[in-house]
C-alpha cells in the first residue's frame, strides 16, 4: 500500500446518497461585549441541511424572547440594508437564559432546506427589543469563520432598530449556536500514536461498507469544483490522497501506517466516498 504517493482528491468523489437525518450543531462564542436588536451572518453548508433550532445570547433571564428570522440566497455582505434580497422564514420565541448563556429557540418545521455549497445570509431580529437585547462581540474587520464538519459560518454585522433597511454596525460576531439536521452523518477521524513512527488511523460513522478516502495537506479550505461532490468543502489546502479503505458493516475503518519524520505536523481528513461527507481534521 503506497500511502504517501500524492494524487488529486477532487476526481475521486462519488455520488451523494441520503440517509437518516443526523442532529448536529455549530457554536460561535458566548463572551459578548456589545448588544442591540439583531445580527447578520453567513452560512455555507457542506451538505443539504435544515435548521432545527438556534441558541441566542440575550439579556434579562427568565423573560420571554421573540425573534424574526430572515434568510438571503446569497451572502449577507453588501446586502445588509437591501430588503428585496431577504426572505422571511418565520417568527419564533423562547425564554432568556441571560447574558452569555444559550437561550434556545425552536425552529422545527420551518420548511427551508439550505443546499450544500451555497452561501446564505441569515438575519436574527429580536422583535422583543428593547425588553430583550441581542448580545454579540466586537469582531475584526471582515468577520471570523467558524466551522463544523457540516457547515461554515462567517460573522458579519450587528443590527439596530428598524429591521431590514435599518442601521448596521460592522464587524459584530454573532454569539450563539445553530442546531441543524443533515441528510448524512459526518465521519469522525482519530489519529493515535507518535510521529515519526507507527500511527493508527481510526474512522467511525462512515457509510457502512463504503469506501473512505484519507487525505492530507496543510490547514486551509478548498471548495471542490468538479464531479458529483462539487460544492463540498475540505479543511485542507492542496489536499492529496493518502489511502482508500472500505468501511466495515458498522461504518468503521481502522488501519496502521508508518509516518516518516517529514510527515509530522501534516493534517489529515477522512472523506466518505459514498456520501461526500467529510470528517474533522486531525494531525500526525
Amino acid at each position: 500500500m503506497r500511502i504517501w504517493k500524492p494524487r488529486l482528491v477532487a476526481g475521486l468523489f462519488l455520488g451523494l446518497f441520503s440517509s437518516s437525518l443526523e442532529a448536529q450543531s455549530l457554536t460561535t462564542r458566548y463572551d459578548s461585549d456589545n448588544e442591540f436588536a439583531g445580527n447578520m451572518f453567513d452560512i455555507t453548508p457542506r451538505h443539504d441541511l435544515v435548521l432545527t433550532g438556534m441558541d441566542l445570547n440575550t439579556t434579562n433571564p427568565g423573560t420571554a424572547v421573540s425573534m424574526g428570522l430572515w434568510y438571503a440566497d446569497q451572502s449577507s455582505f453588501g446586502i445588509e440594508q437591501i430588503p428585496l434580497h431577504w426572505t422571511y422564514l418565520g417568527s419564533y420565541s423562547g425564554i432568556s437564559a441571560g447574558r452569555d448563556l444559550p437561550t434556545y429557540i425552536d425552529l422545527a418545521g420551518n420548511g427551508k432546506t439550505f443546499l450544500a455549497g451555497q452561501t446564505y445570509g441569515l438575519y436574527v431580529n429580536l422583535t422583543s427589543y428593547p425588553t430583550q437585547k441581542l448580545r454579540y462581540t466586537n469582531g475584526p474587520a471582515g468577520g471570523i469563520t467558524y466551522t463544523s464538519p457540516e457547515m461554515y459560518l462567517q460573522t458579519n454585522v450587528g443590527n439596530g432598530t428598524g429591521g431590514l433597511g435599518g442601521f448596521i454596525f460592522h464587524d459584530r460576531e454573532w454569539n450563539g449556536t445553530l442546531h441543524y439536521a443533515v441528510g448524512v452523518p459526518s465521519p469522525q477521524l482519530g489519529v493515535f500514536g507518535m510521529c515519526p513512527g507507527l500511527i493508527t488511523i481510526d474512522v467511525s460513522t462512515a457509510t457502512p461498507s463504503s469506501w473512505v478516502g484519507i487525505v492530507f495537506g496543510q490547514p486551509g479550505q478548498i471548495l471542490l469544483q468538479g464531479g458529483s461532490c462539487a460544492g463540498h468543502w475540505l479543511d485542507l489546502a492542496n489536499p492529496t490522497l493518502m489511502a482508500i479503505h472500505r468501511a466495515n458493516a458498522q461504518g468503521a475503518v481502522n488501519f496502521l501506517m508508518y509516518a516518516p519524520a517529514g510527515a509530522c505536523g501534516i493534517s489529515l481528513q477522512a472523506v466518505d466516498l459514498a456520501s461526500c461527507a467529510v470528517s474533522n481534521t486531525d494531525m500526525l
